[in-house]
């Protein structure tokens, strides 16, 4: 797919295996549980989507913006997200683990209980409330116990 817009698309649950989306715009599109396995994404936007239980497992994304979507519970194991940009995004409980992430800005997005190893944390760019999120996460991962001073 080249030099498309889809525009207020309803794409639930298809399944795009090992695409290949280039200079695309996804424009409040819904693409809950699409499959993306392995695609290769360049120089596209999605704008408003709602990516909830969407696959991305083992797909490149090069000059990639999310804005303002909700991915929830989506995966993006394996994934080469490198210098990708989610601006105001809904981030829960999205798998990304094993993903390369380099230079992928998530500031302002919503991060809760996202699935990562500290290692693969390196180069992310995150804001300050992030990095709170992410504190109190690996706190409880290393199994350490955070008590006020009066307990």
């Amino acid at each position: 797919m080249t030099d498309v817009r889809l525009d207020g698309c309803k794409l639930a649950n298809s399944n795009w295996n090992e695409a290949s989306i280039f200079r695309t715009e996804f424009l409040d599109c819904r693409l809950t549980g699409v499959d993306l396995t392995s695609a290769s994404i360049r120089h596209t936007l999605f704008q408003g989507c709602t990516l909830e239980l969407s696959n991305f497992r083992f797909s490149s994304f090069k000059d990639v913006y999310f804005v303002n979507c909700v991915a929830l519970d989506a995966d993006f194991q394996g994934a080469d997200l490198r210098g990708s940009v989610f601006w105001e995004c809904d981030l829960r409980n999205v798998q990304f683990s094993g993903t390369k992430l380099a230079g992928a800005d998530l500031r302002g997005s919503r991060i809760e209980g996202i699935g990562i190893k500290p290692e693969e944390l390196k180069g992310l760019i995150i804001d300050e409330t992030q990095f709170g999120v992410l504190s109190w996460q690996f706190a409880s991962l290393f199994g350490i116990e955070v008590r006020n001073l009066e307990e």
